[in-house]
């Protein structure tokens, strides 16, 4: 089985970009995130992975600069290399061209870049889609990537 990744960036992506947040009540889900990682993780083989380095934010040991850090692809070599991933059939999704050209340095099939549609992209730039939100990044996702009875919301009983 070729198992695939979602590498997602934090800030932008995950949460609202309002600069280091150090208090939860400063910390505000991006509407769509929740879905879009729902649909990723129900396909058996589909992992979510993430970076804790930041050198100025990061608790203890994790207070440093680290390879894993975009636009190193430290991070997704190693995901791929510890958990026997196929990076072409892994996805990244960012905000920043620097996700996008870690997914590129590390061979991430799928490369999205959340922007406005007037973003510029400087000549050279790697390959990737643009998506306005993560609803159409979700919508981008299941074109790619079969969708499966375990993609229905989870119904209590």
């Amino acid at each position: 089985m070729h198992r695939s990744a979602l590498f997602l960036d934090r800030d932008g992506v995950i949460n609202v970009d309002r600069g280091y947040i150090h208090r939860s009540d400063q910390f505000e889900f991006v509407p769509g995130i929740f879905e879009l990682a729902r649909f990723w993780t129900n396909e058996p083989g589909r992992l979510i992975v993430h970076c804790p380095y930041h050198p100025l934010h990061g608790i203890g040991e994790y207070r440093r600069d680290h390879p894993w850090r975009k636009p190193n692809p430290g991070m997704i070599l190693q995901a791929v290399s510890d958990l026997s991933l196929d990076p072409a059939q892994s996805v990244i999704v960012g905000d920043k061209m620097s996700d996008i050209e870690a997914g590129e340095a590390a061979g991430i099939g799928l490369r999205i870049l959340v922007a406005s549609r007037d973003a510029k992209v400087g000549e050279g730039a790697p390959s990737h889609e643009v998506v306005a939100d993560l609803g159409e990044a979700l919508a981008l996702l299941r074109s790619r990537f079969a969708v499966t009875v375990a993609d229905r919301p989870y119904e209590h009983p």
